[in-house]
């Protein structure tokens, strides 16, 4: 099964990523402190990370998670559409960057993109080890 990770502090936006997932049978575990979110990302294997967390540490969660699981694919969500923000965020690796409001067919095509994304890395880096 298809199993994300997310990292949020924003309710609605729980909701309604659960939701989605729902309707896409893909598996969600959701986490809402930095601890908790990186205790699970180094005990478990996830497709991708969605992050979704409006405070300054953001940065910093997109930063560690490259740390814990480079070539995971990092789905950001953010509130703030500021280009210089959201550039930093850009060039610490991220997959796709989503500016809030959450619509449901974007945020469902971005997900299916970021499976298909990891399992080519999966493949192009088994390629190279065997």
């Amino acid at each position: 099964m298809n199993s994300f990770l997310l990292i949020s502090n924003n309710a609605d936006h729980q909701k309604q990523i659960q939701e989605i997932c729902v309707k896409m049978s893909f598996d969600l575990t959701t986490k809402q402190t930095i601890t908790d979110y990186i205790l699970e990302l180094e005990d478990k294997v996830y497709q991708s990370v969605i992050i979704d967390y409006n405070l300054e540490d953001d940065l910093k969660i997109v930063q560690i998670t490259k740390k814990i699981r480079p070539r995971l694919p990092i789905i950001f969500i953010s509130e703030s559409d500021d280009k210089k923000y959201l550039q930093k965020i850009y060039n610490e690796g991220v997959f796709y960057i989503y500016v809030s409001p959450i619509n449901e067919d974007i945020l469902s095509e971005v997900l299916k993109s970021s499976i298909v994304y990891k399992m080519k890395e999966d493949n192009l880096i088994n390629k190279f080890t065997n």
